[in-house]
């Protein structure tokens, strides 16, 4: 078929402006604008650089001047007092008045010389000159030589002003001019006087300012900028140079310190900015020029580029008016020639692929349908709909129906209908058909054979003889499959009404790859929800695991990371990703650990050290799950790491614990033991203390007598640390909890580990409420803490107590010289479990228990770094609240005795029985004794007793049972109990409910007394004490 070419016509006139006036119209002036307005903004920003980088560097110059010129000048000022301290002037005026005429020549001489070499060794004097009281020069140098005695010029009036100078006082003068030196001086003067304070002379030492300006010039030899010497009143300068900086240098000023001068040092700001400037030029003359090149190269091009293209332009607009048969010449250079060949083949297709494009554009809506149903996670139902009306829009069918295959009854359901709602077959109605898989229907037989079949004409074809259609009314339809991958999903049947002709071939192999795309559809959209429910349980599992759990690549980067992760190891996820599993592992588990994995025998509930954020070591035990193999090669691994740094230390801590209460009991056995043979020792040493005794012997006995207090001493201490009494508060001292410490703790610290123990103990009471034991257990824990510190250290191993008042409270501090607390460890020493100490050696429970302690007291407790670098805890309590009855009240007062009574002692130890006895009698009292309870309670039936002094521990009997006795008798006697086990928890439990009086082992003679005088006196003590 020929086409005839595009008829030559008149070009039209041009209308609006031409694309080359549009594209500079715009170009030009943004291009110019931005670049002019970032040259400028640049320009803007790099002169403000520029002057302040300038300003910090004179500040800084100027500053480094004023050091300098302040060190001339203190120099000056030393010069001039060592010169004044000189004993040559004393020598000199003393010589003098006795007129020793040749010995004060020597001195007078001796004096030049002085002068001359300090003119020597520091040539920036003008003039030296030493005037006698009555200002004749005795002594001048000038020029480092020594000048006649003549009067010097323009001192009068300095040495006036001198002689009103008191002693040690100085004398400074500055002289712009002078008509005997050429440049400013700084006159120095020092008077000096007698012994008497007699005004005997004066120092004079004119200093040249040249030093001072040469200093200045030769700081800034090789830069603009100046400094210059000023006055700090009038801000003149001192060099000559007339006036200050003009308003075109940019200055900085520095005070010289001592003078009254400041340091101005300047520069002129177009020397600073004359290389901006001429770059700011040069860029406006660049964009000027570029600019201009461009407008020419835009003009030339679209000028060429447009000719083919107004060709192919009237081509369209004749195409536009519907001559499908116009083409373009194809002729002239390779790309238009090339254009105009793809226009004529296009104008050739387009007629033939206009009909194939509406359908495919209708075959392509549907799919989108269904693949938009797939998107939108709709169920199978919807998605199936959705296919149903796809299916009949996009392949011009006019009605259809969708049927499911239901494998739990073996049936094919109706599920929806599209098109038919004109003929009464509804949605319910088709719900309602069901069809068994194994019967005739032609729904089965396509379900049973997987294929598409095509009827027709119905009314003629046997297989539809006797059954009912898919579709009412229908003569001509077809039926196909919706195929999974491994079964039928359920059947689409369309038809054409409108037309007699049966469904074309074409249209059913459509229809059927049609329905196998609604297949895969929905197999794609079951998979989609069974992964998305897979990935949101795994997702669940893996953000809420208690273990860390982080996913690795082939290459053992990060890929996942929980957030358990997050918390045991410090970094973020953002942060984690990408990084190498070498991170957070130590680097020899890791390496191992890698092997392993890579040869493919991942470590399963291995254990491994790794290391938080922080620097934290971590305890973890270790499990590597691999994610599958590609190419020979694992693809990755899951892995599982449980921190078990918190369980091993608090398995360490247990041991620890296990093995600290095991010492605690044998130590609280062995001064159980120890109380009844203490006892006897302590007793007697202080019965026999009242008893006069020979001066040897009596110091002696002393001696004794306080080696046992000792003991005694020391044995309650332990008993009282290793037990917690739940005594009503008391009012005492914070200084008698420190002196108790002092006492339990210096002997021994002393004598084992050559630890110096000292106390600086506040004149103030101090008084507080509380537990006296407690109080005292926790400053003893703290100074065995200090003692563990300072014991491996070298140099001095002090141990300070101090106690004072601050803010309010009463404050104890307790100090060491050892190695201290490092700062990330004082936030955390005082929780449980948690310990400095190396393994072995502590539990973690001893601060804990003291913060525990102090804070059931109303106090607070800090650690902070010592004087000294070594370890600082401070206490601080609230003083004591009113009405708390005192701690030595129960304990001063010494009842008078009551003779004549009768006093059953009972007591299974020979040596203690006799003690009290013993005492007893110094009483007057009268007494039986009693080794177990059977005998006691003889007697006690036998008998009448105003006391009973029973021991607790008596055998199988306890003493217990001589208070039940005692008590159940018509007249009962008072009842005193003795014991030495205070760590037996239950008996002193039992002892405290039966409100009977205790005396614990060891006991002093008057600890005795007056307990047994109080209960004859009927004054008894408060239970339980």
């Amino acid at each position: 078929m020929a086409h005839k070419p595009v008829a030559k016509t008149e070009p039209e006139p041009p209308r609006g402006r031409s694309l080359s006036f549009l594209l500079l119209a715009w170009m030009v002036p943004v291009t110019l604008a931005a670049v002019l307005g970032t040259a400028g903004a640049a320009y803007l920003v790099a002169r403000q650089v520029i002057i302040r980088d300038a300003d910090r560097e004179l500040h800084s110059r100027a500053e480094g001047a004023a050091r300098q010129v302040q060190a001339f000048f203190a120099q000056r000022v030393n010069d001039l007092e060592t010169i004044a301290q000189s004993p040559l002037f004393p020598d000199h005026y003393r010589n003098l008045e006795y007129g020793l005429k040749e010995e004060t020549e020597v001195y007078r001489r001796q004096i030049a010389e002085l002068l001359l070499g300090y003119s020597r060794r520091s040539p920036v004097y003008a003039r030296l000159a030493y005037l006698d009281e009555k200002g004749r020069p005795t002594a001048t140098v000038g020029d480092d030589a020594i000048v006649g005695t003549g009067n010097p010029a323009d001192t009068d009036r300095s040495f006036q002003t001198l002689r009103n100078v008191p002693r040690g006082g100085r004398y400074f003068e500055r002289l712009a001019r002078v008509d005997w030196y050429p440049a400013p001086i700084a006159r120095y003067g020092a008077p000096i006087h007698d012994a008497a304070g007699r005004f005997r002379g004066a120092v004079m030492l004119d200093c040249s300012l040249e030093p001072v300006h040469r200093l200045l010039r030769d700081l800034h030899a090789r830069s603009p900028v100046r400094s210059r010497l000023i006055d700090g009143v009038t801000g003149r300068p001192w060099d000559g140079g007339g006036e200050g900086p003009g308003a075109n240098r940019l200055a900085a000023s520095a005070v010289v310190e001592g003078t009254p001068w400041s340091i101005l040092s300047s520069v002129d700001r177009r020397d600073l900015l004359q290389g901006l400037d001429l770059m700011a030029s040069a860029t406006l003359l660049l964009c000027l020029v570029a600019c201009s090149l461009m407008a020419l190269v835009v003009v030339g091009f679209v000028r060429y580029a447009n000719q083919p293209i107004l060709r192919l332009a009237e081509a369209v607009r004749a195409y536009a008016r519907g001559d499908m048969d116009v083409r373009v010449e194809e002729g002239g250079p390779r790309e238009v020639a090339q254009l105009s060949a793809a226009f004529n083949q296009m104008a050739e297709d387009l007629r033939r692929r206009t009909n194939e494009l509406v359908q495919r554009l209708r075959e392509l809506a549907s799919l989108k349908r269904m693949s938009d149903a797939v998107l939108h996670q709709l169920g199978p139902d919807a998605i199936g709909r959705t296919c149903l009306e796809a299916a009949v829009t996009g392949l011009r069918f006019e009605r259809g129906a969708l049927y499911w295959v239901d494998e739990s009854t073996r049936e094919i359901a109706g599920e929806c209908v599209y098109g038919l709602e004109s003929l009464e077959f509804s949605q319910e109605a088709v719900r309602r058909r069901r069809v068994p898989l194994d019967g005739d229907d032609l729904l089965a037989r396509v379900v049973r054979d997987g294929e598409a079949l095509s009827v027709e004409d119905a009314s003629l074809d046997p297989r539809c003889a006797g059954l009912r259609g898919p579709l009412p009314e229908s003569r001509a339809f077809c039926l196909a499959p919706i195929r999974g991958r491994d079964r039928i999903l359920g059947v689409i049947a369309v038809d054409r009404p409108s037309t007699i002709e049966p469904v074309p071939p074409p249209m059913v192999r459509s229809l059927s790859l049609f329905c196998s795309a609604a297949g895969l559809a929905l197999e794609n959209a079951r998979l989609i929800d069974g992964i998305i429910a897979s990935e949101d349980r795994l997702r669940a599992a893996v953000e809420n695991s208690p273990d860390p759990i982080v996913g690795l690549d082939a290459e053992l980067r990060i890929t996942l990371w929980n957030p358990r992760a997050e918390a045991v190891f410090g970094w973020r996820a953002k942060e984690a990703f990408g990084e190498s599993l070498g991170r957070i592992l130590e680097a020899a588990d890791f390496s191992e650990m890698r092997g392993h994995a890579l040869a493919g025998r991942p470590k399963v509930h291995a254990e491994a050290a790794g290391r938080s954020r922080d620097g934290r070591r971590l305890d973890l035990i270790v499990s590597w799950i691999e994610l599958g193999m590609r190419d020979g090669q694992p693809r990755g691994w899951f892995i599982c790491l449980q921190d078990v740094t918190e369980r091993k230390r608090l398995e360490a801590h247990l041991k620890d614990a296990e093995k600290a209460a095991t010492a605690g009991h044998l130590v609280a056995s062995v001064s159980h033991e120890l109380n009844n043979p203490l006892a006897i020792v302590v007793g007697y040493a202080d019965f026999l203390s009242t008893l006069p005794l020979p001066g040897q012997a009596a110091e002696d006995l002393r001696d004794l007598r306080m080696a046992a207090l000792r003991c005694r001493d020391i044995v309650q201490g332990l008993l009282a640390f290793a037990r917690r009494s739940p005594e009503k508060p008391l009012r005492f001292s914070l200084n008698s909890v420190a002196e108790a410490v002092m006492t339990f703790s210096e002997y021994r610290f002393k004598k084992a580990d050559g630890i110096e123990l000292e106390a600086s103990l506040a004149r103030d009471a101090l008084e507080i409420g509380g537990d006296f034991s407690r109080l005292q257990q926790v400053a003893i824990n703290l100074v065995d803490n200090a003692r563990d510190a300072v014991r491996g250290c070298v140099g001095p191993r002090v141990i300070r107590l101090r106690t004072r008042r601050a803010d309010g409270r009463c404050v104890l501090e307790i100090e060491d010289t050892g190695p201290g607390v490092p700062e990330r460890d004082r936030q955390r020493i005082f929780e449980a479990l948690y310990t400095t100490k190396e393994p072995g050696r502590g539990t973690g429970l001893g601060l804990w228990i003291c913060a525990q302690v102090v804070a059931e007291h109303g106090g607070t407790i800090r650690c902070e770094q010592g004087a000294e670098g070594g370890a600082r805890f401070v206490v601080a309590l609230p003083p004591c609240p009113e009405g708390l009855p005192a701690l030595q009240d129960r304990r001063d007062y010494l009842p008078p005795p009551v003779p004549g009574r009768k006093v059953l002692v009972v007591d299974d130890d020979p040596e203690v029985l006799r003690l009290m006895l013993r005492l007893l009698d110094e009483d007057g009292l009268d007494t039986e004794v009693a080794d177990d309870c059977d005998a006691a309670e003889r007697l006690l039936r036998a008998r009448r007793f105003d006391l009973v002094l029973a021991d607790v521990e008596l055998g199988a009997r306890k003493g217990t049972e001589i208070l039940r006795i005692a008590t159940g008798l018509p007249n009962p006697p008072a009842v005193i109990l003795v014991t030495g086990d205070v760590l037996n928890r239950p008996l002193m439990d039992e002892l405290r409910r039966l409100d009977v009086p205790l005396i614990s082992k060891p006991f002093l003679r008057m600890d005795f007394l007056r307990t047994v005088r109080r209960e004859l006196a009927g004054t008894k003590l408060s239970r339980g004490s």
